[in-house]
């Protein structure tokens, strides 16, 4: 099952076709990926948890990225209230 993504995040562009219909298509990133980009920003701000993440097992990278989309994945559940 594919995880709850919010959709684009910002809006929708129009593309014009050879036959002279418009087509609708989602701009960049989804709404769940700006939700971790932003929480990830805020996780990176604070030394202690990325000292925490670097002393991981896992490797800091997939670490810090797990934290982001659970982060995100919450602010899309409670959006969804």
């Amino acid at each position: 099952m594919a995880k709850e993504n919010g959709g684009a995040a910002f809006g929708f562009s129009t593309i014009p076709d050879p036959d002279g219909d418009t087509k609708v298509k989602p701009a960049g990133m989804t709404l769940r990926d700006y939700f971790a980009a932003q929480a990830l920003s805020a996780l990176f701000s604070d030394p202690n948890l990325v000292s925490t993440a670097f002393k991981s097992v896992h490797s800091p990278d997939a670490t810090m990225a797990s934290w982001a989309y659970q982060f995100a994945d919450a602010m899309l559940a409670e959006r969804s209230k």
